[in-house]
Formats: structure tokens, sequence, C-alpha cells
């Protein structure tokens, strides 16, 4: 086997080409091993770059975690802290009529007055969203169709609203966000008393 394109058959043992298919001997199929075909040795690259990063991001994650607990400890005593020290927030009281008829006065000098204002407000419940994400109340007037969209922002909230119902006087706490003649007002529930 003295020649660089003879190889020996797996089976017969007898010499042949290595191009050749079959042996012309004994006739069995002339296959590169697996481990030599080119889709294996991607496989095993790819396996041991994957080996590599993930053996050296473990002891980084580790660290990290441990660094973000210590972070984590402190932001909490830090919160702790911070809310006792909070100022409380002052509410505006108003009626959705009151605001509805500076709205129509003028939009502009509304939008400046209470846009960014913490206020308390009173209204009439007019729409639940079946989403659970906003209600509207609305002036006190038949055929009203803008008003104070008030948005839920968390499951305290949401649980209270699933307990009102349409056309009831409610009264909430939140800061109104947008102001516009076509939407009306637009608020953030801090709370439904």
């Amino acid at each position: 086997m003295s020649n660089n394109k003879m190889t020996t058959c797996r089976t017969c043992g007898k010499e042949m080409a290595k191009a050749a298919k079959v042996c012309p001997n004994c006739g069995a199929k002339n296959k590169k091993p697996f481990f030599t075909k080119p889709w294996f040795i991607a496989i095993v690259v790819v396996f041991i770059i994957g080996a590599i990063a993930s053996g050296g991001k473990s002891g980084s994650t580790n660290t990290n975690k441990v660094a973000n607990k210590a972070n984590s400890d402190a932001s909490e005593v830090k919160d702790t802290v911070a809310e006792s020290n909070a100022p409380t927030v002052e509410y505006t009281s108003y009626t959705v009529d009151d605001l509805m008829a500076q709205l129509e006065g003028n939009a502009l000098k509304a939008s400046n007055d209470h846009k960014g204002e913490n206020v308390r407000i009173t209204g009439k419940l007019g729409v639940i969203d079946s989403s659970g994400k906003y209600i509207t109340l609305y002036p006190d007037t038949d055929f009203a169709i803008i008003g104070v969209q008030c948005y839920i922002k968390n499951d305290d909230t949401k649980a209270k609203v699933a307990e009102l119902s349409k056309d009831s006087l409610v009264t909430l706490t939140g800061k109104i966000t947008d102001v516009g003649e076509i939407l009306g007002y637009s608020l953030n529930i801090d709370n439904i008393e």
C-alpha cells in the first residue's frame, strides 16, 4: 500500500482505490468513518466552544449573583429609609364636572394647570374596561362622551374596580398624565377610596 490513492477494504482487507464507492473484490461499501465527516467535526467544534464559554461564565455568574444579592439588600435598606423619609403626596380635590368645565373653557389653560397634578377626583363611573386596564369617570350630565380616563396600575386597584358598578359615584386619587380637548383627561390611579 505504497500509493496514496489506495486504501484497504474494511470488510475483506484487500487493496482498493480510495475513490471507489464499493470494494471490487467483495462489493462492500467504501464509506469514510463518520468521525471524519465535516458535519461531525463541526458539531464537535461547536460543543467544545460552548463548553468553554459556559465554563468561563459559571464562575462569573456566581460572583455576579453574590454581588447582585448584596446590592439588592442595600437597595432594600435604602428603600425602607426612603419610605420613612418620603413626603406625603398632597392631592387637590376636584369633581369631574369642574375639570370638564375648565377643559371646555380653555383646553390650553386646563392642560397647563392640571397636567402632572396629583388630584382627588369624584365622578360618575361610566366605563369599566373588561381587560382591567382603565375606568372612565364622566361628568354628571346626560350624554357625556368624554371625561377622565383612569388607568389601573396594580392588582389591588383592579380588585377594587371589580367591586364597582357603572353609574356609581367614585372618588379616587392619582396623577393627571395628559389633557386634551378630544379625549379629556388621562390619570394614573394611586388609590380608589
